[in-house]
């Protein structure tokens, strides 16, 4: 397709630009961000550059995992990246947190209108999530809704280009012992 015609190279080309900025910058030692700065311009933007910088700025000790309770549950911030449908009424949830890495969840009877993680679990959705360890992935306990992106879903331009970047996110983010 010609360049001009076509919107959305326009708007890759000049976040290329950006980054390409960013990343001179960063080398230069001119752009520096605390740790909770980091992580909350991952959270507005979605830039997997912040995302990757908070990583480097964070170092937890391996005997206290991230926002671990006394009674065994885990609270931590996330993004849901996917959601997939599981039975009747539930869903399973990849999320970016910034202490865990991309993790994998379960959320039980999710999918009920009645139910307390219904908003809080969708795609895209940023909250804060209650945890619970299992076997092979997590259980939601309680979700608490920070931030809906609503205007993504506006355009389908949006909705693909949020799919690519959430799948490279996946792809890039560290998970389980390697966060």
């Amino acid at each position: 397709p010609k360049q001009d015609s076509f919107p959305l190279y326009a708007v890759l080309e000049q976040a290329d630009t950006i980054t390409k900025a960013a990343c001179a910058q960063k080398r230069e030692g001119a752009l520096k961000m605390d740790a909770a700065a980091s992580w909350q311009a991952f959270a507005c933007t979605g830039n997997i550059l912040r995302y990757l910088d908070y990583k480097q700025l964070v170092q937890l000790p391996a005997e206290h995992p991230a926002g671990e309770t006394d009674d065994g549950t885990i609270r931590d911030m996330g993004l849901v990246l996917k959601e997939t449908r599981y039975r009747e009424a539930d869903r399973i949830l990849t999320i970016l947190t910034p202490k865990l890495g991309v993790i994998t969840a379960m959320a039980a009877n999710s999918l009920r209108l009645k139910s307390k993680l219904f908003s809080a679990c969708g795609l895209f959705c940023y909250s804060e999530f209650t945890l619970v360890p299992g076997r092979n992935m997590y259980t939601v306990r309680e979700a608490d809704v920070q931030n809906i992106f609503h205007g993504i879903s506006s355009s389908i331009e949006g909705v693909s280009l949020a799919m690519y970047l959430t799948e490279l996110a996946a792809a890039l983010s560290p998970t389980g012992e390697e966060a």
